[in-house]
């Protein structure tokens, strides 16, 4: 199989830019692989001044608007190769939202647990996450009109409509599927295609 004839997608995790996917990306590259990373729409090359405190650009979009534009990226740069996608957090989320929309051969999702704050194994890490969800969040959006969120330990530069969103999400029974606003069950359940899943678990 040449290199025009496989291509594969990295779609990024919340809170992280396309850069920690460089090194994988290029060790892909070596293998034959047409590769692409690319940043969601206010992080990383992709973000405009202000966009932290932008409450316009939310975790949805992300979902079922930048992996899907990234898929069809790839399948224009590379028409006739078998597409493959790693989608990582939430970028197996978008991966699997949009796979009825545009497809892709095979799939791995790494990482990409449901955000519920309640299932959080650790109590202390429960704690923190319901803290910055529920006191953190809401009290920097209404002082500073962000959330510093590299000072928490979460990632890079995350817009604030997305902390809003994500917020939401994380305290619903059932993560995005309780969101009357998306059809996310409808989505998943149309999935067709081989999907491998990656948990990882850390020992420390």
């Amino acid at each position: 199989m040449s290199f025009l004839e496989k291509g594969n997608l990295l779609h990024p995790a919340t809170g992280v830019d396309m850069n920690l996917y460089r090194k994988f990306a290029a060790f892909l590259a070596s293998r034959g692989w047409a590769g692409l990373i690319y940043d969601l729409r206010g992080t990383g090359e992709s973000a405009k001044p202000g966009d932290k405190s932008n409450r316009e650009i939310r975790m949805s979009d992300w979902i079922v608007k930048d992996v899907p534009a990234a898929t069809r990226a790839l399948k224009q740069r590379f028409p006739h190769a078998k597409h493959a996608a790693v989608g990582h957090s939430v970028g197996a989320h978008g991966m699997l939202a949009t796979q009825h929309e545009e497809s892709v051969e095979a799939m791995v999702m790494v990482a990409s647990h449901a955000g519920i704050t309640r299932t959080i194994i650790t109590a202390a890490e429960r704690v923190k996450v319901w803290m910055i969800f529920n006191v953190v969040t809401p009290v920097c959006a209404k002082l500073m009109g962000y959330v510093p969120v590299e000072k928490l330990g979460v990632g890079k530069a995350i817009p604030l409509g997305v902390m809003l969103q994500w917020r939401y999400w994380a305290g619903q029974k059932q993560y995005f599927f309780d969101d009357p606003e998306f059809d996310f069950a409808e989505r998943f359940s149309k999935v067709e295609g081989p999907v491998v899943a990656e948990w990882l678990e850390s020992k420390i």
